[in-house]
């Protein structure tokens, strides 16, 4: 399904700072902030994981148990499972059928049902940005925190303005299948400044700094290590053209690919990093055709996410109606896509879902 892009200049790297012998959070950390702040147009805090990010990021805006946050039927566990963490009920809003993200119009029934909404997340579902103007109003309307869960989504673009650059918090993963790696990994990105101050003791066990042991809140260990940020150092170098490669092979399944429909791209996306390519066939049992046929022949095509209200950690939501996500389950599926796919593997797969 993807591959990480890993060249052997940076791995020159990563074993120059194995061999200076300081492995853990320091100077690498820090360069490595300062050089996604630059490019995101924020103030970024590094973690050790995109969960542990969107649980930092819940923790510094005060969710506590028992508050109400509202997250997308059809997205990766760790969105509801970070605010669960936490104690904080889950209300699920239903996701559009085309662009499997949330849509501002399923957030509003469900904050004007519920006077007491604590928070909403958002997701940038395979790297493509949720419509953000409709839902930072709601947000000012109804006077909720708004967190984007931008795992998928660094370098993606909403109306020319890059996702994490906006004044709500954002939250990225640099896990081994994004668009760059840290091989595990994420960030936060804010424009408050006590928020940062925040995020910098959430991630260390609620001090201020290494080698300090007065600790201002109850918090655990989510530091970053300096062999993993310069790996990210040389990553980010790369990823503008690691985004011109994955928008060819997008464009090539679309513009070659007949016998399957493609997730819908809204105008206001003006960059979308296929971080996932979504797939649709017909129906559910076509689906399930299609994908043996596509893995029996070599390709890693996969399953989408099961529904959060589906899903057997959750049983609390089994009652939910989400129509969209459960559509998305039954005919969605991912096809191959990454930063160092050749001409001739692209092919491949057109050639074989063109047999579908």
């Amino acid at each position: 399904m993807s591959r990480p892009s890993i060249d052997s200049e940076t791995q020159d790297s990563m074993f120059d700072v194995i061999k200076s012998g300081w492995l853990s959070q320091g100077k690498k950390t820090r360069e490595f902030e300062n050089n996604l702040s630059e490019y995101l147009s924020s103030k970024v805090v590094v973690v050790n994981s995109g969960t542990s990010a969107l649980t930092a990021a819940l923790s510094a805006h005060g969710i506590k148990p028992g508050d109400k946050v509202v997250v997308p039927s059809f997205t990766f566990i760790a969105t509801s499972s970070a605010a669960k963490i936490l104690g904080a009920n889950i209300l699920v809003a239903d996701v559009d059928a085309e662009t499997l993200n949330v849509s501002p119009d399923s957030i509003e029934k469900i904050v004007e049902e519920h006077n007491d909404i604590k928070a909403v997340i958002i997701v940038d579902i395979a790297g493509q940005p949720v419509d953000l103007e409709p839902i930072i109003e709601l947000s000012k309307r109804h006077n909720f925190i708004l967190i984007e869960d931008a795992a998928q989504a660094i370098g993606s673009e909403y109306k020319n303005k890059k996702i994490g650059s906006f004044k709500h918090t954002s939250c990225f993963s640099f896990t081994i299948a994004k668009i760059m790696t840290t091989i595990e990994g994420g960030c936060i990105t804010t424009q408050d400044e006590q928020i940062q101050k925040k995020l910098n003791r959430i991630r260390d066990v609620g001090r201020d700094g290494p080698g300090q042991y007065i600790h201002h809140l109850i918090s655990g260990n989510y530091r970053f290590t300096d062999i993993q940020a310069d790996l990210g150092i040389n990553q980010l170098k790369q990823i503008n053209q690691f985004i011109s490669r994955r928008t060819k092979i997008s464009n090539e399944y679309k513009n070659k690919i007949k016998t399957l429909t493609f997730q819908k791209t809204p105008d206001y996306v003006t960059t979308h990093t296929h971080v996932l390519f979504f797939a649709f066939s017909e129906n559910k049992d076509k689906r399930d055709q299609n994908l043996k046929f596509l893995r029996d022949n070599g390709i890693d095509a996969r399953l989408p996410y099961m529904p959060i209200q589906r899903q057997p950690c959750n049983p609390e939501l089994k009652n939910i109606d989400a129509p969209n996500s459960d559509i998305i389950y039954e005919r969605a599926f991912t096809l191959p896509i990454f930063n160092d796919m050749t001409e001739d593997e692209c092919n491949l797969v057109i050639d074989y879902c063109n047999k579908l």
